[in-house]
């Protein structure tokens, strides 16, 4: 089945297929709360300039790579996001708060990391802010280095705190909550203090969703 052409103009600014092809997909404009509308009419060109720095990013670094989207449950935002449904841990968006500026941000499913009844079902996804970037060279290094050259088999969460620090846990970590909080205070041990209280959040969030 072809694709929908994307409106506004959008089908010509984008060079790359895949990314157009994914922007259309109607998983990017159904079944998400915060998403109002369908991608034909003024709603999908609207919603498409939101989103339009993180998309021009993809179509200008990473058309020959693969990659994934998904909507953001929050607030409906494009989330650009490691091809494998294994890693999780790490996506970028636009940021809401710095206009020009790209928000790299912690990104899982809870639920998938756990043989345990907690309270995130597999289908509910867990954000938070990590740091900003503009879209140039250093933040294509380090998702290049995350998303493509990173390349293992179990399921794991990249957690990052910055564009040099992050946290890899793997297989079922909330199970042994006592060694992955050790693993995040070891790695942000000698952090800046903001670092560590967005580590003391995860922190929290890890305990709380599996008390």
């Amino acid at each position: 089945m072809a694709r929908e052409k994307l409106p506004g103009g959008f089908e010509t600014r984008y060079r790359s297929e895949p990314l157009k092809e994914k922007i259309a997909e109607e998983g990017m404009w159904q079944l998400c709360p915060a998403i109002l509308g369908d991608l034909q009419g003024d709603y999908g060109i609207e919603r498409l300039w939101e989103n339009d720095l993180l998309l021009s990013f993809v179509d200008e670094y990473f058309t020959l790579d693969k990659f994934a989207f998904e909507p953001n449950m929050q607030d409906g935002r494009f989330v650009f996001l490691p091809y494998d449904v294994r890693h999780q841990g790490v996506a970028v968006s636009v940021s809401k708060q710095l206009p020009g500026f790209l928000e790299v941000g912690q990104f899982w499913y809870p639920g998938e990391f756990t043989e345990k009844r907690i309270k995130f079902t597999p289908l509910q996804q867990a954000y938070a802010p990590a740091f900003w970037a503009k879209p140039g060279q250093e933040l294509v290094d380090f998702v290049r280095r995350l998303y493509i050259e990173e390349s293992r088999a179990q399921m794991r969460c990249t957690f990052p705190f910055t564009a040099d620090l992050v946290v890899t846990l793997d297989g079922y970590f909330l199970d042994d909550l006592d060694a992955s909080i050790r693993k995040i205070n070891d790695a942000l041990r000698y952090s800046s203090a903001q670092v560590r209280r967005n580590g003391q959040g995860l922190i929290e969030f890890m305990q709380w969703v599996t008390e």
